[in-house]
């Protein structure tokens, strides 16, 4: 035969390769790490480790964030004594406070190297959702009895 076909398993194999040590090919989340480092939304920790056991912090959260949003610029700093003028999230962080996605840990403080707890994933990742659709900001309402929480 003029053609090799290699399996549908070799071939996912090549297809999920992302370059990092730390994540198998055959790992159940090595094509989403290829997606998402492939379309630029995360990096490694390192160039030749992603660190899939590495705990999410909030300046990371808000780092993918501003990427899906395609990096758009503040028109201030938001002024956060924890976020030092270009740092990794510094920009991301911004605009997500500018965009109203995060109100900081603080009124001084966004403690970028905090853990991030799902609470906070799930209301920064709903509140990027309004923005990114502006149609849907007329119709955000918080649910009666509960008042805006910080992220």
């Amino acid at each position: 035969d003029e053609y090799n076909f290699i399996s549908n398993a070799a071939w996912a194999a090549v297809l999920n390769d992302t370059g990092y040590s730390d994540v198998a090919p055959n790992a159940w989340y090595a094509e989403a790490v290829a997606a998402v480092t492939g379309q630029g939304l995360m990096n490694g920790v390192t160039s030749k480790a992603f660190g899939p056991d590495v705990t999410t912090t909030r300046g990371m959260l808000v780092t993918v964030l501003h990427r899906m949003a395609g990096e758009p610029a503040a028109s201030a700093s938001a002024g956060f004594a924890d976020v030092a003028a270009g740092s990794y999230c510094a920009a991301a962080v911004d605009w997500a406070y500018e965009a109203g996605i995060t109100s900081g840990a603080s009124s001084t403080g966004f403690a970028p190297d905090s853990a991030l707890t799902r609470e906070q994933a799930a209301l920064a990742a709903a509140r990027q959702q309004v923005h990114a659709q502006p149609r849907r900001r007329a119709q955000a309402q918080p649910q009666h009895g509960t008042a805006p929480r910080p992220f």
